[in-house]
Protein backbone atom coordinates (compact mmCIF):
# COMPACT_ATOMS: atom_id res chain seq x y z
CA UNK A 1 0.00 0.00 0.00
CA UNK A 2 1.28 3.34 -0.70
CA UNK A 3 2.63 5.40 1.66
CA UNK A 4 0.73 8.50 0.56
CA UNK A 5 -2.87 6.71 1.04
CA UNK A 6 -2.38 5.86 4.25
CA UNK A 7 -0.10 2.54 5.13
CA UNK A 8 -1.54 0.14 7.85
CA UNK A 9 0.00 0.35 11.12
CA UNK A 10 0.37 -1.39 14.24
CA UNK A 11 0.03 0.32 17.25
CA UNK A 12 1.34 -1.28 20.69
CA UNK A 13 0.48 -0.59 23.74
CA UNK A 14 1.70 2.26 25.88
CA UNK A 15 2.91 2.94 28.63
CA UNK A 16 4.13 0.76 30.92
CA UNK A 17 4.71 -2.18 27.84
CA UNK A 18 5.12 -3.79 24.82
CA UNK A 19 3.82 -7.45 26.30
CA UNK A 20 3.99 -9.61 22.37
CA UNK A 21 8.01 -7.68 21.78
CA UNK A 22 6.26 -7.29 18.79
CA UNK A 23 9.25 -3.89 18.60
CA UNK A 24 11.83 -6.75 16.99
CA UNK A 25 9.74 -8.35 14.76
CA UNK A 26 10.70 -7.59 10.74
CA UNK A 27 7.58 -8.74 9.28
CA UNK A 28 3.51 -8.46 9.78
CA UNK A 29 3.53 -11.60 10.05
CA UNK A 30 6.00 -12.11 12.64
CA UNK A 31 4.40 -9.24 14.64
CA UNK A 32 1.08 -10.74 14.60
CA UNK A 33 2.72 -14.39 15.83
CA UNK A 34 4.20 -12.82 18.56
CA UNK A 35 1.01 -11.25 19.49
CA UNK A 36 -0.56 -14.73 19.48
CA UNK A 37 2.53 -16.72 21.44
CA UNK A 38 1.87 -13.84 24.28
CA UNK A 39 -1.94 -14.01 24.14
CA UNK A 40 -1.78 -10.33 23.85
CA UNK A 41 -5.37 -8.78 23.46
CA UNK A 42 -5.98 -7.73 19.84
CA UNK A 43 -8.81 -5.47 18.69
CA UNK A 44 -10.18 -6.41 15.49
CA UNK A 45 -12.79 -3.76 12.90
CA UNK A 46 -14.95 -6.90 12.70
CA UNK A 47 -16.77 -4.95 9.75
CA UNK A 48 -15.89 -7.02 6.69
CA UNK A 49 -13.43 -3.57 5.98
CA UNK A 50 -10.18 -4.07 3.61
CA UNK A 51 -8.58 -2.98 7.31
CA UNK A 52 -10.29 -6.34 8.66
CA UNK A 53 -9.69 -8.24 5.29
CA UNK A 54 -5.48 -7.47 5.54
CA UNK A 55 -5.48 -8.60 9.14
CA UNK A 56 -7.58 -11.98 8.78
CA UNK A 57 -4.72 -12.52 6.03
CA UNK A 58 -2.04 -12.03 7.71
CA UNK A 59 -3.14 -14.24 10.39
CA UNK A 60 -3.99 -16.91 8.23
CA UNK A 61 -0.36 -16.04 6.99
CA UNK A 62 1.33 -16.56 10.10
CA UNK A 63 -0.69 -20.08 10.81
CA UNK A 64 -2.59 -18.14 13.96
CA UNK A 65 -6.18 -20.08 13.81
CA UNK A 66 -9.23 -17.73 15.34
CA UNK A 67 -9.67 -19.55 18.52
CA UNK A 68 -5.85 -18.88 19.33
CA UNK A 69 -6.26 -15.16 18.59
CA UNK A 70 -7.67 -13.41 22.10
CA UNK A 71 -9.43 -11.22 19.74
CA UNK A 72 -12.25 -9.12 20.03
CA UNK A 73 -14.29 -7.96 16.73
CA UNK A 74 -15.77 -4.73 17.55
CA UNK A 75 -18.16 -4.35 14.21
CA UNK A 76 -17.22 -0.59 14.02
CA UNK A 77 -15.10 2.02 12.15
CA UNK A 78 -11.54 2.23 12.20
CA UNK A 79 -11.57 5.51 14.76
CA UNK A 80 -14.00 3.48 17.47
CA UNK A 81 -11.81 0.27 16.74
CA UNK A 82 -8.88 2.20 18.18
CA UNK A 83 -10.81 4.16 21.38
CA UNK A 84 -11.77 0.55 22.02
CA UNK A 85 -7.96 -0.84 21.69
CA UNK A 86 -6.95 1.98 23.62
CA UNK A 87 -8.87 1.86 26.50
CA UNK A 88 -8.01 -2.37 26.31
CA UNK A 89 -4.73 -1.36 25.72
CA UNK A 90 -4.60 -3.77 23.30
CA UNK A 91 -3.02 -4.71 19.65
CA UNK A 92 -5.07 -3.43 16.43
CA UNK A 93 -4.63 -3.08 12.93
CA UNK A 94 -5.08 0.44 11.20
CA UNK A 95 -4.53 2.94 8.35
CA UNK A 96 -1.39 5.72 8.97
CA UNK A 97 -4.40 9.14 8.59
CA UNK A 98 -6.59 7.74 11.31
CA UNK A 99 -4.41 6.85 13.59
CA UNK A 100 -3.17 10.09 12.91
CA UNK A 101 -5.92 11.89 13.31
CA UNK A 102 -6.87 10.14 16.60
CA UNK A 103 -3.50 9.78 18.03
CA UNK A 104 -3.63 12.49 20.95
CA UNK A 105 -6.29 10.80 22.14
CA UNK A 106 -5.05 7.03 22.51
CA UNK A 107 -3.30 5.29 25.18
CA UNK A 108 -1.65 3.52 21.80
CA UNK A 109 1.94 3.69 20.30
CA UNK A 110 2.67 3.03 16.36
CA UNK A 111 4.52 0.08 15.39
CA UNK A 112 6.68 1.78 13.35
CA UNK A 113 6.93 -0.69 10.12
CA UNK A 114 4.99 -0.33 6.72
CA UNK A 115 2.54 -3.26 5.81
CA UNK A 116 2.86 -3.39 2.15
CA UNK A 117 2.85 -7.09 1.88
CA UNK A 118 2.49 -10.36 4.85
Amino acid sequence: MDRRRGAQLLPRRRPQGRPAGIGTAKTATEAFTKIAAAKATFVSRGDGSGTETKELAIWKKASVTPRARRGTPVGQGMGATLQIASQKLAYTLTDNATFTANAAKLQLARWSRVIRSC
